[in-house]
């Protein structure tokens, strides 16, 4: 038998790692559409690029396939799928020259894309045990019922460069009622116009030289984590929160008075 008890969820703080369509001088930046669907076993990701307009052979997105030794969803086989006006669009894996940060993976279209691109997939969260490595908190998890990850690690970037106008929408029609999310720039919905590297936080070729304050971050929820970088322009810090504020929400617990015969799961 099981009794509900009061338990936190925590939204996840979702460092997006997004690229860019570059937009035309005087131009408003292109829209790109992002709705991410939290549920059970996995957290849905759709993504709506305003025309790219890709040529045979060109990028459409890329994930690390590894950050600093921190696996990511990787989206193996057809796991990540993409349509545009004409239908399916048939989809190649390139890897990228290695970095001493990890190596990237590429999805390259192998037509010609006409119209807005919907790229598709589930992140699943990485499963996490006494065995699991140490890092950085780059990967996505399940905690308290809720999901918390950095956005470099689940999600497939746009390989057009630029900024977008970014749309970020939540879908929680799968989760209790109150259920919030929060990303790098507030809580809930937003539309707000950024460069890429301000919604990467990490930026090709950056490389970490030191990381502070992950152990105190593992045990408390209110630590922030900073990375000290090296990039062309020389050092760079960046703090992060890698987890959201948390939230109320029902979480299940064995009651001990009632002997395992009378359980039914």
């Amino acid at each position: 038998m099981l009794n509900g008890v009061r338990s936190l969820f925590q939204a996840g703080l979702l460092a997006l790692c997004l690229g860019g369509a570059a937009a035309a001088q005087g131009q408003p930046p292109p829209r790109l559409d992002l709705t991410l669907t939290p549920r059970a076993e996995a957290l849905d990701v759709r993504m709506q690029m305003a025309s790219p307009d890709l040529a045979v052979g060109e990028g459409l997105v890329r994930l690390p396939l590894s950050l600093v030794g921190i696996p990511s969803a990787r989206y193996d086989g057809e796991a990540l799928q993409a349509r545009d006006d004409l239908g399916v669009i048939p989809l190649r894996q390139d890897e990228e020259p290695p970095t001493p940060q990890g190596t990237y993976r590429r999805w390259v279209v192998e037509r010609a894309t006409k119209g807005d691109v919907i790229v598709s997939y589930a992140a699943p969260p990485r499963v996490v045990n006494a065995s699991t490595n140490s890092g950085p908190l780059f990967d996505l998890r399940q905690e308290s019922g809720g999901f918390i990850g950095a956005g470099v690690g689940f999600l497939a970037a746009p390989v057009p460069p630029g900024p977008w106008s970014v749309h970020l929408a939540w879908d929680f029609s799968y989760l209790p009622p109150g259920a919030r999310g929060a990303w790098t720039h507030g809580d809930g919905a937003m539309e707000i116009v950024l460069p890429s590297q301000a919604l990467a936080g990490l930026r090709d070729g950056d490389k970490i030289t030191e990381v502070l304050g992950l152990n105190l971050a593992r045990r408390d929820q209110d630590q922030t984590i900073t990375l000290t970088v090296a990039r062309d322009d020389g050092p760079v810090t960046l703090t992060y929160l890698p987890r959201g504020a948390p939230v109320e929400a029902f979480g299940w617990a064995r009651d001990l008075a009632v002997p395992k015969e009378a359980c039914r799961f």
